[in-house]
């Protein structure tokens, strides 16, 4: 007989969470420069860094995950907010470089700055002590808007996806609530993403910014629904059967610093990897 067995600790998740994200990363930068280089003229070029994307669709999730269960059970929400913020500032300038090859770049952050804000909004949520359901959504509503200002990787998705992890832990209904939310997010992501690509190029042509051109709208709702649907959303559902499986315990762990300084310290890897290779 079947047995429901909840077998995979807090420390099993955040390690996958960390391996998935190392193969998106690697298949992004390394791997993809790899194949456009040699494999272009034989037609193959991008099979296999696409599937290593497919894969790390499931490591932000996981991240997200983590984040709601460690804002409930942390005995010091300031601390871990502090850390966060440490993790944004100290990973920002090897983010910016693998990126754009940039140590500024004011048009992407990195996913600290993402869990952070998320961590921000659970925990206005969480000090809300009166039952208004206006104010809440007005804070939700903020956050969403503010990731995108501030260009925080993953945007209204991730911010979405750790509202969604913190307000509906526990119950069954999570599960297509995150999967519906993760496609609508990242279309909006797109979205913004090509507004701010035409923003970018106006302004390196020095004819400033602007939100709306009707020139350019063919542009900017440009989205791509089969990539999202077919390389998108499979990672996130693998992810989601794993959170199923979570036996919210602690589990073996490494050192926290290890999982704070491990995101700058490999994006340094990959930007030095990258200059030497390609």
């Amino acid at each position: 007989m079947l047995t429901n067995k909840k077998v995979l600790s807090a420390g099993t998740l955040k390690n996958i969470a960390v391996i998935t994200m190392v193969i998106d990363h690697l298949g992004a930068t390394l791997v993809y420069e790899f194949e456009q280089k040699n494999f272009q003229d034989i037609g193959i070029d991008g099979f296999v860094s696409m599937w290593m994307r497919i894969i790390g669709r499931i490591a932000f999730v996981l991240f997200a995950f983590l984040l709601t269960e460690g804002f409930v059970y942390t005995s010091s929400k300031k601390k871990y907010a502090l850390r966060l913020c440490a993790g944004a500032v100290i990973s920002e300038i090897p983010y910016d470089l693998v990126e754009s090859g940039e140590i500024v770049n004011i048009w992407a952050q990195n996913i600290f700055f993402t869990l952070l804000l998320g961590f921000c909004i659970i925990w206005i949520l969480d000090s809300i002590k009166e039952n208004s359901i206006f104010v809440k959504v007005l804070v939700v509503l903020s956050g969403l808007v503010l990731s995108e200002v501030i260009c925080c990787e993953y945007g209204v998705m991730g911010i979405g996806l750790i509202v969604a992890f913190y307000c509906l832990r526990g119950r069954m209904i999570l599960y297509p609530v995150i999967l519906v939310e993760c496609f609508i997010g990242h279309l909006v992501n797109d979205l913004v993403h090509n507004l701010v690509t035409i923003n970018q190029e106006m302004i390196r042509k020095g004819s400033g910014i602007y939100l709306f051109s009707w020139n350019e709208m063919s542009l900017i709702t440009k989205v791509n629904f089969e990539r999202r649907l077919y390389q998108t959303m499979p990672g996130i559902l693998v992810a989601l059967i794993l959170i199923f499986f979570y036996s919210k315990k602690k589990g073996k762990q490494l050192p926290k610093a290890f999982y704070y300084m491990f995101y700058p310290v490999h994006l340094i890897a990959i930007f030095f990897f990258m200059k030497i290779f390609f």
